[in-house]
């Protein structure tokens, strides 16, 4: 199941996943929807989803994938703290000057 698109499950970041999951297959739910069994912490969302927010699972061996981080709250979020400042620069545009900070956040203890 994918993050993108209207309904997604957490706002996007530059380097989050893209996919959560996988998930079991419920129903067929008309001719390109499909009704899955998710956990009972993603009850907030809507279990049925269009094709084009699916893909297989390629993995042959059958491995257990966390399905929520644990430490997702009931409003979908993550609370970081910011650990350091990694780079800053400037960004020059015409009568503006942009301070851009690059910043190492710990969410729970992963950098």
């Amino acid at each position: 199941m994918t993050y993108k698109g209207k309904g997604r499950f957490t706002k996007r970041k530059k380097l989050s996943p893209r996919y959560v999951g996988p998930y079991k297959v419920i129903e067929r739910v008309g001719a390109v929807a499909y009704k899955l069994e998710l956990p009972p912490k993603l009850d907030a969302s809507h279990q049925v989803f269009h094709v084009s927010q699916l893909r297989k699972c390629l993995s042959e061996e059958h491995e257990v994938v966390e399905d929520v981080p644990p430490e997702l709250r009931e409003n979908l979020t993550v609370e970081a703290t910011p650990i350091r400042i990694i780079d800053h620069m400037v960004k020059g545009m015409r009568r503006k000057k942009i301070n851009m900070v690059k910043i190492l956040w710990s969410c729970d203890g992963r950098e």
